[in-house]
């Protein structure tokens, strides 16, 4: 086979074989379960138009699941997908790419512990518009590196948490009311309150006439 016709043949299968990185899960049964009054619903819907690019994913929990696996794919794309999450516990899943505008079709894999599928979500299709505006959410290393260095204004520890909701449930924060009505306030009376809270965070305040 001539050099140039081999070269053509290879730039040719590359291109139609590098347009996705993902397969799509087929031959699994549908085993989505009716959601429960507390559960997320199932969102995009089925047959709606996305208002933004990309649009954030939410799927009602299953009992037996470990773990779920979001896949996306463009309409008609067969066993071609554009998406396929890593294995997560959430029923939400924030993209972190924007997609090209067009119709597409989503389903959740279910899991088991040891990463096998043993069920699918019901498949759902959205159009995504071209004005549909980009909304981007940064991945959790890009929170992680803008907060490097930072000083968080509350931070709390699980075992100080653990000690003011037990001393908030006995009764012994009495300035525990005054702070919620501060944080309800409206601005200008929240950042002047005429007490300090710092002892319900520190057990330390600086202000010689703070009371609770």
């Amino acid at each position: 086979m001539p050099a140039r016709i081999t070269l053509v043949l290879i730039l040719s299968l590359a291109a139609g074989c590098g347009g996705s990185k993902f397969r799509w899960t087929e031959g699994v049964q549908v085993a989505e379960q009716e959601p429960k009054p507390q559960d997320l619903l199932a969102y995009p819907a089925d047959g709606q138009i996305a208002g933004v690019n990309p649009p954030g994913f939410l799927w009602t929990p299953r009992d037996e699941a470990v773990q779920y696996r979001l896949e996306v794919r463009k309409a008609g794309a067969g066993s071609s997908a554009i998406l396929a999450a890593a294995p997560q516990k959430s029923t939400v899943y924030p993209p972190y790419q924007r997609l090209e505008p067009a119709e597409y079709e989503w389903q959740v894999v279910y899991l088991d512990a040891g990463g096998k599928p043993t069920g699918l979500s019901k498949t759902r299709r959205f159009r995504l518009p071209a004005e549909a505006p980009v909304l981007l959410m940064p991945s959790v290393a890009e929170i992680k590196k803008k907060l490097a260095g930072t000083h968080p204004r509350v931070f709390l520890t699980n075992d100080r948490l653990n000690r003011i909701r037990q001393a908030v449930a006995r009764g012994r924060l009495p300035s525990w009311t005054q702070l919620r009505s501060a944080a309800d306030a409206p601005p200008d009376r929240a950042r002047n309150p005429s007490w300090c809270p710092c002892r319900l965070w520190c057990g330390d305040c600086p202000a010689s006439d703070a009371r609770p």
